[in-house]
């Protein structure tokens, strides 16, 4: 019995310790997808299927009653397999070996806010609420958006510069970020 007691105070820990990174993470985080990746989405659901079948199986070998342990393997499964998201953005980063690269990206007023990259083969990226911060820039505004293309091959960009950017149009400071077309366009002196 006191080995029950014990693994199920170290599942508990584990799903405790991952809804905390799974708040925690979103805050302090500043890459995110370009786009939903979707190919990630059946590896999680793998993981988190595995993780509850070997919980259960545990459980069940420490003398857990059967309900309770196809209930703790399910919530921990699907806590694993959500918390593999934020987790796969860190090891596609951190697997990158070219780093954060800055792009021209032409920003279009739809909901929500598009940026268009001005090169072939980049991304286009839909991530930002179209707000009073996107409406002061012109038709075929420029924005240099910071991104990679990680170890699992997957797009993702910085958004640090442009949430500070908004943050400081909030404040009603001058924001930094943002070319209008007709400046982006017109020749140097």
């Amino acid at each position: 019995m006191s080995n029950l007691k014990t693994l199920k105070a170290g599942i508990a820990v584990a799903f405790v310790a991952l809804v905390a990174y799974m708040i925690v993470d979103p805050m302090l985080s500043r890459e995110v997808f370009t786009t939903e990746p979707k190919r990630l989405f059946p590896v999680l659901a793998l993981l988190g299927i595995a993780t509850s079948a070997l919980c259960v199986w545990m459980l069940r070998r420490a003398g857990s009653p059967t309900a309770e342990a196809i209930m703790v393997g399910i919530m921990l499964g699907l806590t694993v397999g959500a918390a593999g998201y934020p987790t796969a953005l860190h090891l596609n980063r951190l697997l990158d070996g070219a780093g954060l690269k800055s792009y021209e990206y032409r920003v279009v007023r739809a909901e929500p806010v598009v940026f268009e990259p001005v090169e072939s083969g980049l991304p286009k990226i839909d991530y930002f609420k179209r707000t009073a911060y996107w409406e002061r820039l012109g038709p075929d505004a420029r924005i240099s958006i910071q991104l990679r293309r990680g170890g699992f091959g997957m797009w993702q960009f910085n958004i640090a510069d442009i949430v500070t950017d908004i943050r400081r149009f909030q404040r009603g400071e001058k924001p930094q970020l943002g070319i209008p077309a007709s400046t982006a366009d017109s020749p140097k002196p």
